[in-house]
């Protein structure tokens, strides 16, 4: 996943990283699909789930959380997506909230890669289709899963990859659940739900 240089500078700072990985597979009738930890040759999607303890302090622990949803079966037909992340913990205003869009297309006709990075920040909500909402005190970002456009040939072209963002910070002193939804506006309503629990270790702030 492409990033931006503030975005990646803000993870390489951080010295400890806890990594969650999940698949899923639509079922026939659509509805919510649970994802699993096991990867699986048909699975729809990957999404990851990373979280970064920033800071020690008597009013609580102070925490980076981010997600990816990488689709791995690109959608014949548009869609308008959203991928929200939310957890039960006081949310941090004091830490920038962050989503982006990368998507990868490949033109036959012309054999080249095109590639297109979409960008949306608490200081910024809109940027082309990508839109930053919050819900239920949790940035949520919606998008269009569309086909990319060579800007050589001008025709619609395959989607390579497709894979959404979203990060923000959050403080806490007790552990905490931590949802994911991965929604898909088709005819039956795909939804890919799964979580984890962030147990708030001590963090030493004499590191």
């Amino acid at each position: 996943m492409k990033l931006s240089d503030t975005m990646l500078d803000s993870m390489l700072a951080f010295d400890n990283i806890t990594t969650a990985n999940f698949y899923g597979k639509r079922n026939a009738f659509g509805g919510n699909v649970p994802l699993e930890n096991s990867s699986s040759s048909d699975a729809d999607i990957e999404i990851s789930i990373h979280y970064s303890q920033t800071e020690s302090s008597e009013s609580g622990n102070r925490y980076v959380l981010w997600a990816y949803a990488t689709l791995l079966k690109q959608p014949v037909i548009l869609t308008n997506d959203r991928l929200h992340l939310t957890n039960d913990a006081v949310f941090n205003s004091h830490y920038r909230e962050y989503g982006s869009v990368l998507q990868v297309g490949y033109c036959k006709k012309c054999s080249e890669y095109i590639t297109n990075l979409y960008d949306v920040s608490d200081e910024k909500r809109r940027d082309g289709d990508l839109l930053l909402e919050y819900e239920r005190r949790a940035p949520s970002i919606h998008f269009e899963v569309s086909k990319a456009k060579c800007p050589t040939c001008l025709k619609s072209i395959e989607n390579v990859s497709f894979t959404s963002f979203v990060q923000y910070g959050f403080i806490t002193k007790e552990p905490i659940n931590v949802n994911l939804e991965y929604v898909r506006d088709n005819i039956l309503k795909d939804k890919y739900t799964t979580g984890i629990i962030i147990h708030n270790n001590e963090k030493s702030t004499d590191e």
